[in-house]
């Protein structure tokens, strides 16, 4: 029977991209856990103790790197997620890539609508597939954000927080993930709150917290097939609790909602009418002789 089938989401396994500005915990979010391996490619693992490849800078480099995780997991490594740090420099080597095949220095100086520009996504997304499909690993992207401002249909201007990416490669990402989740400091302990001359508030605080966004909201790209709607946001403790918070906070909202199978009601029997009975025939002798 054909019916839509609702199927929990483990997060430790899933496609997940984490976005936000430097220096907001994205790297350290997942330093601790184990079971993780990190696709070095942008040099900011210095000050962590993490499992990961050597520094990547060539697409013949990726291609090692992947081999070097499989080889891993088929030697009994239980690897769970591999970390792209960063999804950022990993479309910028696939682009490198297609100029080298092509002989050209840059990409960006072709008048082929596009078409280079494609074949360097496609590369970025055959790796991303194979990490996931392949070896069976969770796939998390970390990436940097810009603040920009852009025009509603209405014509109001709003500040954003968006992916440095292309729009193309966004969408094609934006497609492929599960979840998006943005990291950002923000403002925590206020010590003093004062107007300037033009009545706008100043305040002035001890400290930043890091926070990690779940929804969906004007000013970020965020979300993720959640089953129940998740918090706003999460508070993240330094590491190692930051990721355990994060995981007991939203795996429950990946469990499908347990709705109560209801009873089948047997039809009442409806009473037939009685069947008449038939007329009783004439003999034989009657009908003969016409009475």
């Amino acid at each position: 029977m054909l019916g839509a089938q609702q199927k929990p989401v483990d997060l430790r396994r899933s496609r997940a991209a984490f976005l936000g500005p430097p220096k907001a915990g994205k790297s350290e979010l997942h330093s601790r856990r184990s079971g993780i391996v990190y696709l070095n490619l942008d040099d900011g693992l210095n000050h962590l103790d993490v499992y990961s490849t050597e520094l990547v800078t060539t697409w013949e480099g990726v291609q090692e790197a992947y081999k070097e995780i499989r080889e891993d997991i088929h030697q009994g490594n239980k690897l769970e997620a591999v970390v792209i740090d960063t999804i950022d420099r990993l479309y910028e080597i696939a682009c490198d890539e297609v100029a080298r095949r092509l002989k050209v220095p840059d990409i960006s100086r072709l008048n082929d609508y596009g078409a280079s520009y494609h074949e360097a996504q496609m590369l970025v997304m055959k790796v991303l597939d194979g990490f996931h499909g392949d070896l069976g690993l969770g796939v998390y992207l970390l990436g940097h954000t810009r603040t920009v401002e852009k025009d509603t249909p209405q014509g109001i201007k709003v500040t954003i927080q968006e992916s440095n990416l292309s729009s193309q490669m966004q969408r094609k990402l934006v497609g492929w993930l599960q979840f998006i989740f943005q990291l950002d400091l923000i403002p925590a302990e206020l010590i003093s709150l004062e107007k300037t001359r033009d009545k706008k508030k100043v305040g002035q605080f001890a400290d930043v917290e890091h926070v990690l966004y779940t929804g969906v909201s004007p000013h970020l790209l965020c979300g993720g097939r959640f089953y129940t709607e998740p918090p706003a946001y999460i508070p993240l403790p330094r590491a190692p609790e930051g990721w355990d918070r994060v995981l007991a906070k939203l795996q429950p909202l990946l469990e499908p909602k347990k709705t109560a199978s209801k009873p089948v009601q047997e039809k009442p029997e409806v009473p037939q009418p009685a069947e008449a009975e038939p007329p009783e025939e004439a003999p034989v002798e009657d009908l003969v002789d016409g009475k």
